[in-house]
């Protein structure tokens, strides 16, 4: 590593004076070169390292000040404003993990407010300074994991508050609000959430299996409204022959058959050619289907 002197003798007198000026270094701007380069290698407010840098940055910009904003902001950018970048992209993971736990466990985020609260309200956090006594006699340790819990205890609560907001506004969340919101008879309903909680927790397979057992129930209480005797064992199979026996072929009937046939396919017990693994684009092609036969054929 070059030594200081070598460095800052390559600058010119204006631009070891600047240099100066720039971090309050005292010198005296009457002094010769020589004297100036020794002032400033031995003061300790630039590092070896700082000048190797500093110095390269004049070179390609001209002038000092210029090579030490450029060289704050850079450095500024890469660490404060990269860190701070990454906390919102974990709060808004964290976001979209709270929302698909509320649907799978409903209270979910009401039980982490609350251990936020505990939080908030432990000693640590409302009390004022530690004692004297007790701050006296804990080691450099000890006082380092105090202050890192007190800290801590302030700055979690709201992170994760923040990332409990934002999540009523992610997809899940609002696709579940929807979902909750519509006037369904209680077993297309309960269908309906299973299938949802099994798609968030990536069980597609499952999700379709729900859907069609959905599907069933609404088709169900469409025909009894033709009417229609159902045998009260009746397959999804066996409705949608008498819905095209009774109703037609219409779009929403298309609809249908491809959420029966992708259950029809989960049902075959892996029997080649049937032994498909559905992935989360079959589920969400499943969803589209059932969500246009809900608005069509409202129950």
């Amino acid at each position: 590593m070059p030594k200081k002197r070598d460095i800052l003798s390559k600058l010119t007198n204006e631009q070891l004076i600047a240099l100066a000026a720039a971090y309050d270094i005292e010198l005296d701007r009457s002094l010769a070169k020589v004297g100036l380069v020794e002032a400033l290698a031995c003061s300790h407010r630039i590092k070896t390292e700082g000048l190797i840098e500093l110095s390269a940055r004049i070179s390609a910009l001209g002038d000092v000040p210029s090579a030490v904003f450029e060289s704050r902001q850079d450095f500024f950018e890469e660490t404060a404003i990269l860190a701070f970048d990454q906390i919102d992209t974990i709060g808004d993971t964290l976001s979209v993990a709270i929302a698909a736990y509320e649907v799978i466990e409903p209270g979910y985020a009401q039980k982490l407010t609350n251990q936020l609260n505990q939080l908030r309200s432990g000693k640590i956090a409302t009390m004022g300074s530690a004692p004297s006594h007790v701050w006296s006699v804990l080691s450099k340790k000890q006082q380092g994991a105090y202050g890192i819990a007190r800290s801590l205890s302030y700055q979690i609560p709201k992170f994760v508050e923040t990332a409990i907001v934002a999540s009523a506004d992610t997809d899940f969340a609002k696709r579940h609000t929807a979902l909750q919101s519509r006037p369904l008879p209680p077993r297309i309903a309960y269908y309906i959430g299973q299938s949802y909680r099994c798609f968030i927790a990536g069980c597609y397979d499952a999700s379709i299996v729900m859907l069609a057992r959905s599907l069933e129930n609404l088709l169900r209480h469409r025909l009894e409204k033709v009417p229609v005797t159902i045998d009260p064992k009746a397959t999804l199979g066996q409705m949608v022959g008498l819905y095209r026996q009774k109703i037609g072929n219409d779009a929403c009937l298309e609809k249908i058959l491809e959420v029966s046939n992708m259950d029809r396919v989960i049902s075959a017990h892996d029997v080649a050619p049937y032994n498909k693994e559905m992935e989360r684009r079959d589920a969400d092609h499943a969803w589209t289907a059932f969500e246009i036969v809900v608005r069509e054929l409202p129950p």
